[in-house]
């Protein structure tokens, strides 16, 4: 089987997996702990595209067993888009709390500023696309709920408290 064929076959089994996902969210409401990081470079933030998703994001995920929240967040960002960052380098924005998708959500959110502009790997199976955007062309899009209240934050200076 051609990468190409393995890659459309991925993507469709993340497609029915979310789903199912959201089912089994709708009739259980479970709760779950999450991260979401920001990298930001010359101004611009690095936006994904999740396969599986209508929406656009920036990278993230959940929490696995007594994981710290920020070494969820190097973790995640290494997995979606290749990119290395030392825990220690992340900036807590503030927590979020939302309902979306049926689960009652607390994620975090972090910030990183890179200096260099990182090598960007996207696998074509769970993220399909990645690019760095100042936050005014991000808003255009259709983003993740916490994304966009974000963006919004950073766009018109007035920042986030630590709990929004």
């Amino acid at each position: 089987m051609r990468k190409a064929d393995t890659d459309r076959l991925f993507r469709a089994l993340y497609r029915v997996g979310y789903r199912v996902y959201l089912g089994f969210c709708y009739f259980f409401r479970p709760a779950s702990r999450g991260v979401y990081i920001a990298v930001w470079h010359q101004g611009a933030v690095l936006l994904i595209k999740n396969s599986y998703r209508s929406f656009f994001t920036i990278p993230g995920g959940g929490l696995r067993g007594k994981e710290s929240v920020a070494g969820a967040a190097a973790r995640e960002l290494y997995e979606e888009v290749g990119i290395r960052v030392e825990p220690g380098r992340f900036h807590l924005v503030g927590l979020f709390r939302t309902n979306y998708e049926f689960t009652r959500d607390t994620v975090s959110l972090f910030e990183v500023n890179l200096s260099d502009r990182p090598e960007v790997a996207v696998d074509r199976r769970e993220v399909v696309w990645a690019e760095f955007k100042k936050p005014g062309q991000a808003l255009q899009r259709p983003l993740f709920p916490v994304v966009k209240q974000y963006l919004e934050a950073v766009q018109s200076g007035k920042g986030l408290g630590k709990t929004l």
